[in-house]
């Protein structure tokens, strides 16, 4: 039987020596999820969980990873149609958008009549009611103050989903097309190069956003192949994700944690190298090993 996430946080606590600024339990001797104890320990097992789902094998370097973790995803590019006006006596870098609904337009590029322009600031208007936006060189709109003109808001980004714990990207292909492939380390496609429009050929990941090496002005869509994280546990009753077997394993990593929060260094180095050499003696059928390939994609193999 799995260990609810209120029995691992009891667990650890109880193994710490019951600290009482780790209690889980209110004033009226209650588990509480909410209590400063209890959120401290929580964070640590999370941490720890996917410490154990990633685990590098510090002997042979051999990365093992979650099973579960292995999925693929979409990656939709859909970029918006929205009215742009250029009163008479603006500025010719400058336009205005009607986007009530959407966010600051700033890292977004104009895109009209083959003029592809970087938005360089975007402030909204509460006079007409639209974001004013400074464009970093002139457009081709006419002076029109009535009548608004279509315009794309090209993007040369995409947001990873919300709803994946996402440790790593592997691959990006266009849907019914051909693959992207990862720009080498150390290239920035950051706002302010000069890109031209169109499906792209490169990519490489920052924090949440997936960047490209062109603006992408029409719809676009992505397959994905990467590696996530277990999800979060939050509630009384969640569950670890990972196999069984590596349970203590995260009990052991979170008691690493807390003796470290004690100042305990001897034990903290003591519960670090009781997680290695369970991890190193544990085998489970989760355990696996992503071989990376070029041509032939991510192959996985049972250890």
């Amino acid at each position: 039987m799995r260990m609810t996430f209120e029995e691992q946080i009891i667990e650890v606590w109880q193994n710490l020596g019951e600290p009482t600024d780790l209690s889980p339990y209110d004033a009226s001797d209650n588990f509480d999820i909410t209590s400063l104890g209890a959120r401290k320990i929580a964070k640590s097992l999370n941490l720890g969980q996917q410490a154990v789902a990633f685990y590098k094998n510090p002997r042979t370097g051999r990365q093992h990873r979650w099973k579960d973790g292995y999925r693929y995803f979409n990656l939709n590019i859909e970029p918006e149609e929205v009215d742009c006006y250029y009163p008479t006596g603006t500025a010719d870098n400058v336009i205005y958008l009607d986007m009530l609904d959407t966010n600051d337009p700033a890292d977004r590029y104009f895109y009209y009549d083959g003029d592809l322009i970087q938005i360089l600031h975007a402030s909204f208007d509460t006079n007409v009611n639209r974001w004013a936006c400074t464009l970093a060189e002139s457009h081709s709109l006419l002076e029109d103050d009535v009548n608004p003109v279509s315009i794309v808001l090209g993007v040369n980004y995409v947001t990873t989903p919300s709803d994946l714990n996402l440790a790593e990207v592997l691959k990006i292909a266009v849907v019914g097309g051909s693959i992207i492939e990862r720009a080498s380390r150390g290239t920035d496609f950051g706002l302010g190069e000069q890109y031209s429009e169109g499906t792209p050929g490169l990519w490489y990941r920052r924090n949440k956003r997936i960047y490209f090496d062109t603006v992408v002005v029409e719809d676009l869509y992505l397959r994905s192949e990467g590696v996530v994280g277990p999800t979060v546990m939050v509630d009384s009753d969640d569950e670890m994700e990972i196999s069984p077997q590596l349970e203590w394993a995260v009990i052991l990593w979170a008691l690493g944690w807390g003796y470290g929060l004690k100042q305990e260094f001897d034990v903290k180095t003591q519960m670090q190298n009781e997680f290695h050499s369970f991890m190193m003696m544990t085998q489970t059928e989760d355990d696996v090993f992503f071989n990376l390939d070029e041509e032939e994609g991510v192959e996985l193999r049972l250890l």
